[in-house]
């Protein structure tokens, strides 16, 4: 059983331990990014349909190879992957749950069971949905980056 924590390091230090062989490597979100840097925000479109004022969480995401989120479930979210190769795995809301272990602990034990809804890749510049209490877990199949906004 793995303990959630919070690190702080430089963007340097952390980009350093992608080269790590590291089996848990660690995963970044980001929820202070998007809203610093007005630039990086203007790159950002955010289609009409979901409603851009209802917006309360935006997040830049960022990720070695083998990091990820363990499963977990909220409210509806849309993250976009600006590079790398994202694997994502679905419940639906009777199956949801959460967890705290690495993502990698629970490849064999959990993500590749009859409860999984459905899984699919995703690629750079497509957009995935996550309805409201959908659990989902994401493995990064390759150094990733990514942003993410979940609304109301």
């Amino acid at each position: 059983s793995s303990i959630k924590t919070t690190h702080i390091v430089s963007l340097q230090d952390y980009i350093k331990t992608f080269k790590d062989s590291s089996t848990h490597p660690v995963y970044l979100f980001d929820g202070k990014t998007i809203s610093q840097y007005p630039k990086l925000a203007a790159d950002i479109y955010i289609p009409k349909w979901l409603n851009p004022t209802s917006i309360y969480l935006k997040q830049f995401i960022l990720g070695p190879r083998n990091s990820g989120s363990p499963p977990h479930f909220h409210g509806q979210a849309v993250n976009a992957l600006i590079y790398g190769i994202k694997e994502w795995y679905f419940w639906k809301p009777v199956n949801a749950f959460f967890s705290f272990s690495h993502i990698m602990d629970l490849k064999d034990k959990v993500l590749n069971t009859q409860d999984v809804f459905t899984k699919c890749i995703q690629l750079p510049g497509e957009f995935v949905y996550v309805p409201e209490n959908w659990g989902h877990a994401v493995i990064n199949i390759e150094e990733s980056i990514g942003v993410a906004f979940e609304f109301w």
